[in-house]
């Protein structure tokens, strides 16, 4: 569940959420669930399953919200969410929430996710990616948790920008980054049409060169390391994201 700090030479409030330990059983159970209307976004849609839990746990969510904003946001200049799996959608929810109910429009909104599985439709995609002045969604080499749910079945699709770990252990000089013996790739989608409705539009798709591209055998559940740190907790971002 979420706690937060504030770290003050940086004005800046971090609040992370534990991802939850499900089973392969209850992955599978979540992925299958229906689509159901997100309300604060038109035509947004969300996984059932994932917005049955937030809705479970939102008292304490609010009440961590409660808290800070008792503290008040004055010192705050930016405000931070970051969580792996589980807690990587329910930092999202979370993150949408505060961006559409904060009352201090001069705080910058940054989201981090790790090993995130897709939430929702395209238009709940994109609300993200407007909703965030940085957003980072970081995938590890071939977990299959990131490229669920199947995007074709149920119209699923990730926001735009991913940051993929291709490797842990590498010697290597290239374009992309490189931390701690680690590659990271800074992954592209492409642009594609569509129409909505007889209207024309746009949107990014996912990259198929970085975590798409991976074709998993089996369902194993890859929880790093993320740049040294096998998740449970996550307590830091990675200082090539600031």
């Amino acid at each position: 569940m979420p706690a937060y700090s504030r770290i003050a030479d940086h004005r800046e409030l971090i609040i992370y959420f534990r991802g939850n330990l499900l089973s392969q059983s209850e992955w599978l159970s979540a992925f299958s669930e229906k689509m159901v209307e997100y309300p604060l976004y038109a035509k947004a849609k969300v996984n059932k399953y994932f917005w049955d839990q937030f809705r479970h746990f939102h008292y304490r969510f609010s009440s961590i919200l409660g808290e800070i904003e008792k503290e008040g946001f004055d010192d705050i200049s930016t405000v931070t969410f970051v969580g792996h799996g589980m807690g990587a959608v329910y930092a999202t929810f979370v993150a949408h929430e505060f961006h559409q109910f904060k009352k201090t429009p001069h705080i910058s909104l940054q989201l981090f996710t790790y090993g995130q599985p897709r939430i929702g439709n395209r238009h709940f995609a994109r609300a993200l990616d407007e909703a965030t002045d940085i957003f980072a969604r970081v995938t590890y080499k071939n977990d299959i948790v990131v490229n669920l749910p199947i995007p074709k079945n149920k119209n699923y699709l990730h926001p735009m920008m991913e940051y993929w770990i291709e490797s842990d252990n590498c010697d290597c000089d290239n374009n992309n980054y490189l931390l701690d013996n680690t590659i990271v790739y800074r992954c592209h989608g492409k642009l594609r049409y569509y129409l909505d409705g007889f209207f024309p539009d746009t949107f990014l798709d996912e990259s198929e060169e970085c975590a798409q591209a991976q074709r998993p055998l089996q369902f194993s559940l890859n929880n790093g390391p993320y740049f040294g740190i096998t998740m449970g907790v996550l307590s830091g971002i990675p200082p090539w994201m600031k």
